[in-house]
Protein backbone atom coordinates (compact mmCIF):
# COMPACT_ATOMS: atom_id res chain seq x y z
CA UNK A 1 0.00 0.00 0.00
CA UNK A 2 2.91 2.34 0.66
CA UNK A 3 4.13 1.93 -2.92
CA UNK A 4 0.65 2.64 -4.25
CA UNK A 5 0.32 5.76 -2.10
CA UNK A 6 3.66 7.03 -3.33
CA UNK A 7 2.73 6.39 -6.93
CA UNK A 8 -0.60 8.18 -6.55
CA UNK A 9 1.03 11.17 -4.89
CA UNK A 10 3.43 11.56 -7.83
CA UNK A 11 0.67 11.09 -10.41
CA UNK A 12 -1.62 13.55 -8.61
CA UNK A 13 1.08 16.22 -8.49
CA UNK A 14 1.91 15.83 -12.19
CA UNK A 15 -1.76 15.77 -13.26
CA UNK A 16 -2.54 18.98 -11.34
CA UNK A 17 0.44 20.84 -12.77
CA UNK A 18 1.00 22.51 -16.12
CA UNK A 19 4.23 20.67 -16.71
CA UNK A 20 6.76 19.84 -13.99
CA UNK A 21 10.43 18.94 -13.85
CA UNK A 22 11.85 15.87 -12.16
CA UNK A 23 13.34 18.09 -9.44
CA UNK A 24 9.96 19.70 -8.77
CA UNK A 25 8.36 16.28 -8.30
CA UNK A 26 11.04 15.27 -5.80
CA UNK A 27 10.64 18.50 -3.85
CA UNK A 28 6.83 18.43 -3.85
CA UNK A 29 6.45 14.79 -2.79
CA UNK A 30 9.37 14.57 -0.39
CA UNK A 31 10.37 11.24 -1.91
CA UNK A 32 13.91 10.27 -2.78
CA UNK A 33 15.20 10.72 -6.32
CA UNK A 34 15.50 6.96 -6.75
CA UNK A 35 11.87 6.38 -5.75
CA UNK A 36 10.58 9.19 -7.96
CA UNK A 37 12.65 7.94 -10.88
CA UNK A 38 11.18 4.45 -10.51
CA UNK A 39 7.59 5.73 -10.20
CA UNK A 40 7.86 8.15 -13.12
CA UNK A 41 9.40 5.47 -15.32
CA UNK A 42 6.43 3.19 -14.63
CA UNK A 43 3.91 6.01 -15.22
CA UNK A 44 5.56 6.73 -18.57
CA UNK A 45 5.42 3.07 -19.57
CA UNK A 46 1.78 2.85 -18.53
CA UNK A 47 0.77 5.97 -20.44
CA UNK A 48 -0.45 7.94 -17.42
CA UNK A 49 2.12 10.70 -17.96
CA UNK A 50 4.29 11.82 -20.84
CA UNK A 51 7.44 13.90 -21.14
CA UNK A 52 7.71 16.80 -23.53
CA UNK A 53 10.88 16.53 -25.59
CA UNK A 54 11.27 20.31 -25.91
CA UNK A 55 11.29 21.42 -22.27
CA UNK A 56 11.77 17.98 -20.64
CA UNK A 57 8.78 18.52 -18.34
CA UNK A 58 6.28 15.86 -17.34
CA UNK A 59 2.55 16.21 -18.05
CA UNK A 60 -0.45 14.21 -16.98
CA UNK A 61 -1.95 12.08 -19.75
CA UNK A 62 -5.55 12.85 -18.62
CA UNK A 63 -5.07 16.25 -20.24
CA UNK A 64 -4.62 14.58 -23.61
CA UNK A 65 -6.28 11.20 -23.24
CA UNK A 66 -7.42 9.75 -26.52
CA UNK A 67 -7.91 6.45 -24.72
CA UNK A 68 -8.25 5.64 -21.00
CA UNK A 69 -4.48 5.21 -20.69
CA UNK A 70 -3.49 8.07 -22.95
CA UNK A 71 -1.66 5.61 -25.19
CA UNK A 72 -2.63 7.35 -28.44
CA UNK A 73 -1.03 10.57 -27.25
CA UNK A 74 2.17 8.79 -26.31
CA UNK A 75 2.28 7.00 -29.67
CA UNK A 76 1.57 10.21 -31.60
CA UNK A 77 4.33 12.05 -29.74
CA UNK A 78 6.81 9.32 -30.61
CA UNK A 79 5.72 9.14 -34.25
CA UNK A 80 5.89 12.93 -34.71
CA UNK A 81 9.21 13.63 -33.00
CA UNK A 82 11.61 13.19 -35.94
CA UNK A 83 9.19 14.53 -38.60
CA UNK A 84 8.68 17.72 -36.59
CA UNK A 85 12.44 18.14 -36.24
CA UNK A 86 12.77 17.64 -40.00
CA UNK A 87 10.04 20.20 -40.73
CA UNK A 88 11.41 23.02 -38.58
CA UNK A 89 14.89 22.50 -40.06
CA UNK A 90 13.46 22.65 -43.58
CA UNK A 91 11.18 25.69 -43.25
CA UNK A 92 12.36 27.37 -39.99
CA UNK A 93 8.80 28.32 -38.99
CA UNK A 94 7.43 26.48 -35.93
CA UNK A 95 4.73 23.83 -35.75
CA UNK A 96 2.44 22.63 -32.98
CA UNK A 97 1.10 19.09 -32.66
CA UNK A 98 -2.43 18.46 -31.38
CA UNK A 99 -4.42 15.41 -30.43
CA UNK A 100 -8.19 15.19 -30.69
CA UNK A 101 -9.95 14.89 -27.35
CA UNK A 102 -13.73 15.02 -27.44
CA UNK A 103 -14.93 18.44 -28.54
CA UNK A 104 -11.51 20.07 -28.52
CA UNK A 105 -7.94 19.86 -29.71
CA UNK A 106 -5.14 19.59 -27.13
CA UNK A 107 -1.57 20.68 -27.80
CA UNK A 108 0.95 17.98 -26.94
CA UNK A 109 4.13 19.14 -28.68
CA UNK A 110 5.73 22.15 -30.36
CA UNK A 111 8.86 22.84 -32.39
CA UNK A 112 8.91 26.49 -31.31
CA UNK A 113 12.04 26.04 -29.15
CA UNK A 114 13.89 24.87 -32.28
CA UNK A 115 12.67 27.66 -34.54
CA UNK A 116 14.77 30.80 -35.12
CA UNK A 117 11.52 32.79 -35.24
CA UNK A 118 10.37 33.73 -31.76
CA UNK A 119 6.60 33.58 -31.81
CA UNK A 120 4.64 33.73 -28.60
CA UNK A 121 4.73 30.48 -26.64
CA UNK A 122 1.66 28.44 -25.74
CA UNK A 123 1.91 25.81 -23.05
CA UNK A 124 1.64 22.09 -23.64
CA UNK A 125 -1.82 20.89 -22.65
CA UNK A 126 -3.54 24.02 -23.97
CA UNK A 127 -6.92 23.53 -25.66
CA UNK A 128 -7.67 24.99 -29.09
CA UNK A 129 -11.28 25.80 -30.10
CA UNK A 130 -12.56 23.26 -32.59
CA UNK A 131 -14.46 25.64 -34.88
CA UNK A 132 -11.91 28.47 -34.89
CA UNK A 133 -8.47 26.87 -34.89
CA UNK A 134 -6.73 25.57 -37.99
CA UNK A 135 -6.14 22.19 -36.31
CA UNK A 136 -9.79 21.82 -35.30
CA UNK A 137 -11.02 22.67 -38.77
CA UNK A 138 -8.50 20.31 -40.38
CA UNK A 139 -9.83 17.50 -38.22
CA UNK A 140 -13.48 18.32 -38.97
CA UNK A 141 -12.77 18.46 -42.70
CA UNK A 142 -11.47 14.88 -42.68
CA UNK A 143 -14.37 13.47 -40.66
CA UNK A 144 -17.55 11.88 -41.89
CA UNK A 145 -20.69 14.04 -41.59
CA UNK A 146 -21.86 11.81 -38.72
CA UNK A 147 -18.61 12.22 -36.77
CA UNK A 148 -18.67 15.96 -37.38
CA UNK A 149 -22.24 16.24 -36.13
CA UNK A 150 -21.31 14.40 -32.94
CA UNK A 151 -18.73 17.09 -32.15
CA UNK A 152 -21.20 19.84 -33.00
CA UNK A 153 -23.73 18.28 -30.62
CA UNK A 154 -21.12 18.10 -27.85
CA UNK A 155 -20.24 21.77 -28.34
CA UNK A 156 -23.91 22.69 -28.12
CA UNK A 157 -24.47 20.55 -25.03
CA UNK A 158 -21.55 22.24 -23.25
CA UNK A 159 -22.64 25.76 -24.25
CA UNK A 160 -19.57 26.38 -26.44
CA UNK A 161 -21.30 26.40 -29.82
CA UNK A 162 -22.66 29.95 -29.75
CA UNK A 163 -19.45 31.47 -28.39
CA UNK A 164 -17.38 29.96 -31.20
CA UNK A 165 -19.89 30.46 -34.00
CA UNK A 166 -20.10 34.12 -33.06
CA UNK A 167 -16.53 34.69 -34.29
CA UNK A 168 -17.13 33.29 -37.77
CA UNK A 169 -17.25 35.63 -40.74
CA UNK A 170 -18.60 32.92 -43.08
CA UNK A 171 -20.96 29.94 -42.70
CA UNK A 172 -19.27 27.00 -40.97
CA UNK A 173 -20.30 24.49 -43.65
CA UNK A 174 -18.64 26.66 -46.28
CA UNK A 175 -15.42 26.83 -44.26
CA UNK A 176 -15.28 23.05 -43.76
CA UNK A 177 -16.15 22.30 -47.40
CA UNK A 178 -13.34 24.61 -48.50
CA UNK A 179 -10.88 22.85 -46.18
CA UNK A 180 -11.97 19.49 -47.61
CA UNK A 181 -11.33 20.71 -51.16
CA UNK A 182 -7.96 22.31 -50.41
CA UNK A 183 -6.62 19.56 -48.18
CA UNK A 184 -5.73 21.95 -45.36
CA UNK A 185 -7.51 24.35 -43.01
CA UNK A 186 -6.80 27.92 -41.91
CA UNK A 187 -7.60 29.49 -38.56
CA UNK A 188 -10.32 32.11 -38.10
CA UNK A 189 -8.50 35.38 -38.64
CA UNK A 190 -11.10 37.38 -36.72
CA UNK A 191 -10.51 35.33 -33.57
CA UNK A 192 -8.31 37.11 -31.05
CA UNK A 193 -9.14 35.06 -27.98
CA UNK A 194 -6.80 33.96 -25.21
CA UNK A 195 -6.37 30.35 -26.41
CA UNK A 196 -3.50 29.73 -28.81
CA UNK A 197 -4.89 31.61 -31.81
CA UNK A 198 -3.78 35.14 -31.08
CA UNK A 199 -4.15 38.30 -33.08
CA UNK A 200 -1.05 38.97 -35.18
CA UNK A 201 -0.21 35.30 -35.72
CA UNK A 202 -1.90 32.85 -38.05
CA UNK A 203 -1.67 29.19 -38.98
CA UNK A 204 -2.78 26.47 -41.36
CA UNK A 205 -3.01 22.77 -40.55
CA UNK A 206 -3.55 19.25 -41.83
CA UNK A 207 -5.17 16.33 -40.02
CA UNK A 208 -3.29 13.17 -39.00
CA UNK A 209 -4.72 9.69 -39.50
CA UNK A 210 -3.95 6.49 -37.64
CA UNK A 211 -5.47 3.46 -39.32
CA UNK A 212 -9.06 4.29 -40.18
CA UNK A 213 -9.35 7.09 -37.62
CA UNK A 214 -8.25 10.69 -37.33
CA UNK A 215 -6.38 11.31 -34.09
CA UNK A 216 -4.84 14.76 -34.40
CA UNK A 217 -3.45 17.56 -36.53
CA UNK A 218 -0.26 19.54 -37.09
CA UNK A 219 0.05 23.19 -38.09
CA UNK A 220 2.57 25.82 -39.13
CA UNK A 221 2.56 29.25 -37.48
CA UNK A 222 3.74 32.58 -38.84
CA UNK A 223 3.12 36.31 -38.17
CA UNK A 224 0.42 37.82 -40.35
CA UNK A 225 2.85 40.56 -41.30
CA UNK A 226 5.43 38.15 -42.75
CA UNK A 227 3.55 37.02 -45.87
CA UNK A 228 -0.01 37.08 -47.21
CA UNK A 229 -1.77 33.85 -46.28
CA UNK A 230 -1.94 32.27 -49.73
CA UNK A 231 1.67 33.17 -50.52
CA UNK A 232 2.88 31.56 -47.30
CA UNK A 233 0.67 28.49 -47.67
CA UNK A 234 1.71 27.93 -51.29
CA UNK A 235 5.36 27.92 -50.17
CA UNK A 236 4.98 25.58 -47.21
CA UNK A 237 1.98 23.37 -47.92
CA UNK A 238 4.07 20.59 -49.47
CA UNK A 239 6.59 20.40 -46.59
CA UNK A 240 3.69 20.22 -44.12
CA UNK A 241 2.04 17.45 -46.13
CA UNK A 242 5.36 15.59 -46.27
CA UNK A 243 5.74 15.95 -42.50
CA UNK A 244 2.23 14.58 -42.05
CA UNK A 245 3.08 11.64 -44.33
CA UNK A 246 6.19 10.85 -42.27
CA UNK A 247 4.12 10.91 -39.05
CA UNK A 248 1.46 8.63 -40.51
CA UNK A 249 4.12 6.22 -41.76
CA UNK A 250 5.57 6.04 -38.26
CA UNK A 251 2.08 5.50 -36.83
CA UNK A 252 1.47 2.62 -39.24
CA UNK A 253 4.67 0.96 -38.04
CA UNK A 254 3.36 1.20 -34.47
CA UNK A 255 0.13 -0.64 -35.34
Amino acid sequence: MQSLARGLSVLDFIARSEGVTFTAIVEATGLSKAVVHRIVAELLRSGFVFRNRSNKKFFGAPLIAASPSGSYARILLSAASQPMDWLVKKISWPSDLFIHEGRQMVMIESSRPSSPFHLRWSRIGRNAPMLLSSVGRALLAEMSPEERQTIYDELKAEGEWKSQIGWLKRPLDQIIDEACERGYAERERSFAGPVLERSGETSFAVAIRAGSGIIGAINIWWPSSADPDQVFISRFKEPLLECRSKIETNLSICD
